[in-house]
């Protein structure tokens, strides 16, 4: 279950929300999270953002965690997107995040 929300204007866009996660296993748990980003749009190529989000355990079963992140998406043509973050935890675990994907896009292009 999550809800989020989203504004832009101009070359800025701004979105976030939270929800809330359910692990099925022998041992289900869930827990809620939430972020908010904000993106800057420096070319019809690059795209550069950054994000903070939290997640919490109501359960107490796991340390409750604060990070942040900034990243980036590389557009390569409309349909064939590259897009990249690092970040680290400021609250829980002390871990360094790293995120790569490759992301194409189907269908019709955008007019």
């Amino acid at each position: 279950m999550m809800l989020w929300v989203q504004k832009g204007w101009g070359f800025w866009t701004t979105y976030g929300g939270g929800g809330c996660l359910v692990t099925i296993t022998p041992d289900p748990s869930s827990a809620w999270f939430v972020g908010w980003e904000a993106q800057h749009d420096f070319s019809e190529i690059l795209t550069l953002g950054a994000e903070v989000f939290a997640t919490f355990d109501p359960s107490e079963r796991s340390e409750n965690e604060a990070a942040f992140t900034i990243g980036g998406i590389i557009n390569f043509s409309d349909k064939h997107h590259l897009l990249l973050s690092a970040g680290s935890d400021l609250k829980g675990h002390n871990n360094i995040i790293l995120y790569a994907a490759y992301q194409p896009t189907i269908g019709p292009a955008s007019k």
